[in-house]
């Protein structure tokens, strides 16, 4: 199947609300589309208030509400639709979902997760099943 961009970097940093992780996927996606390389940045919700300024670009795409029954298929129809050639994502509950829906779509596309941070700060809170699941 032919891909619509083969040279497309895809940015998900979910919530556009201003913080710090939300800066540096924006800063990413301006960097890869100064330098020539077509980018989206995905965010979950675009109503967020907007901290960061996008290049012109930088095409955004919003992924829906929180949750893995929404998020999911809409990442999934988004890599099957797109193709792009790699994914970065930029918290954990974005890796997760982006992982998944890599998974269902099917496409091959390389999912490259990153977490802010101590790893085992963001999951000592996080108790039974899930925390050893994440």
């Amino acid at each position: 199947m032919p891909t619509p961009d083969a040279g497309r970097i895809a940015v998900y940093c979910g919530p556009f609300d201003g913080g710090s992780t939300a800066k540096i996927a924006a800063r990413l996606a301006n960097g890869f589309a100064a330098r020539g390389v077509p980018t989206d940045l995905l965010v979950s919700d675009w109503n967020d208030p907007i901290a960061e300024p996008t290049d012109a670009g930088v095409r955004v795409a919003t992924m829906g509400a929180m949750g893995v029954l929404t998020r999911v298929p809409a990442m999934a129809l988004y890599l099957r639709r797109e193709r792009p050639r790699a994914v970065l994502t930029h918290r954990i509950r974005e890796d997760v979902f982006t992982l998944k829906a890599a998974r269902l779509a099917g496409t091959g596309t390389p999912v490259f997760v990153t977490v802010h941070g101590r790893m085992s700060v963001k999951l000592d809170h996080i108790a039974g099943l899930k925390g050893r699941r994440r």
